[in-house]
């Protein structure tokens, strides 16, 4: 652990944990791509990227690891001399990533943790850089010559914002990797590629090979969703020691965070060690003080009725008209809208969207589209479909909540659940 924390530059305060979607990234028996995806926050850099990094490097494997975003800022901020206007497929990073990889530049990226690896870069890119019609055939060549025939890891992070078209960007992966990793022999190269789910919402794209003949069954998808007690059970003892406090007390203490975005739950979880007793009681007494009045405070109870829920109203109807769904201030009736939004056939539709509903029970019988909640889900139903779950129902309240968040660097968590909420309504308000 100790060369793994050197080579990825932890802090004091950064951890690597085992985790069940880590494991299933690094292991895949068979598989040559694996999509990651989860919400900001949810750890596919820390518990799946560096997860793999850890492992291979305790393994003697070879890894490269690229923070796609980051390389882009890079790139932009140094005026580097390179064609990077947006990648359609693999052959389009590998080609930049092959341009920047040299000398002092490429220093400077693995100082910032854009470009992690085992592996000598400047070579491969030197051989890619040669055969630029080429580039994904001879940097997975020049790659597998330096496995020795183990297993060889590409890690791609945050992906999503330096391609062009997500959608294609996908299909055309999946032929990549089919063709010129599966085919060609290479089969001890996995290619893990880590999404911003609500970017792939957005786009209609789904993490799957279904439409790629032969490349699905060499496809793996893992959805992030947070993770089980166990893991914090783990964290904590590994800060405290064993014995450091009663074994009943951690496991009610880690059960409670498992609901939480792992973001938050480590968040709380390292102020609260240092800060006093470790008790479940006390621990919820420190959450209830910290939480008192922000976005977090639904993490520890939600509404037992609408007088809360409404409070959100008003910012969800702004949200939706600041982002190309027109919502009417003009209430049809009380927190009853009426929303005209883009569809594929219609280029404006008009339908009515209740809001005043909390439980299914209250929404409004004769509206298009309903919004309410099961008590655990945010649910959406239309006049021709069933109720559905969009998302955990205490997310949708942090993330419209007009208070301010407790742990600073969460916004674009609570962005890319507004930005899922406003996707769901809009594709039922079409299907209404």
């Amino acid at each position: 652990m100790e060369i793994c924390r050197s080579v990825l530059r932890l802090g004091e305060g950064e951890h690597i944990l085992e985790t069940r979607e880590g494991m299933a990234a690094y292991v895949s028996p068979g598989v040559n791509l694996v999509f990651v995806t989860g919400y900001y926050g949810y750890g596919k850099t820390y518990g799946v990227g560096y997860y793999v990094i850890c492992q291979a490097l305790a393994r003697g494997e070879p890894f490269l690891y690229v923070n796609v975003r980051d390389l882009g800022h890079v790139i932009s901020k140094l005026a580097v001399d390179v064609e990077a206007g947006g990648a359609q497929g693999l052959e389009d990073l590998l080609l930049i990533l092959a341009q920047v990889a040299r000398g002092d530049l490429l220093k400077r990226l693995a100082d910032d943790r854009v470009v992690i690896t085992n592996v000598d870069l400047e070579n491969i890119a030197s051989a890619v850089i040669a055969n630029a019609g080429d580039p994904v055939r001879h940097f997975v060549r020049e790659f597998a010559k330096v496995s020795a025939r183990k297993s060889a890891y590409l890690i791609l992070d945050e992906v999503e914002s330096g391609i062009r078209d997500v959608k294609s960007f996908i299909e055309r992966v999946c032929t990549t990797v089919r063709n010129e990793i599966y085919d060609a022999g290479y089969r001890n190269i996995k290619l893990i590629l880590l999404l911003q789910e609500a970017v792939l919402v957005a786009h209609g794209a789904e993490p799957r090979c279904s439409t790629i003949r032969g490349a699905e069954g060499i496809t793996r998808a893992i959805k992030l969703r947070g993770y089980g007690s166990d893991v914090y059970l783990k964290y904590i003892k590994d800060r405290i020691g064993e014995g450091g406090a009663d074994e009943r007390e951690l496991k009610k203490i880690a059960e409670l965070v498992s609901e939480f975005p792992p973001r938050v739950a480590f968040d709380v979880l390292r102020q609260y060690i240092t800060y006093g007793e470790l008790t479940y009681t006390a621990f919820k007494d420190f959450l209830s003080a910290i939480f008192k009045d922000t976005k977090e405070s639904f993490l520890l109870e939600l509404p037992k009725s609408g007088t809360e829920y409404f409070m959100v109203v008003g910012e969800v109807v702004n949200d939706l008209r600041n982002n190309k769904i027109e919502a009417s201030f003009e209430e049809v009736k009380s927190k009853v809208y009426r929303l005209w939004v883009s569809c594929e056939r219609e280029k404006k539709k008009e339908v009515y969207m209740d809001l005043r509903a909390y439980t299914k029970e209250e929404r409004e019988s004769d509206a298009d589209v309903s919004i309410f909640t099961n008590g655990e889900d945010l649910m959406i139903a239309t006049k021709s479909s069933s109720p559905r779950p969009v998302m955990k129902f205490r997310h949708f309240l942090m993330a419209y909540y007009p208070g301010e968040s407790h742990i600073q660097g969460l916004g674009e968590m609570y962005n890319q659940f507004r930005l899922v909420f406003r996707e769901a309504l809009r594709r039922a308000a079409c299907k209404s």
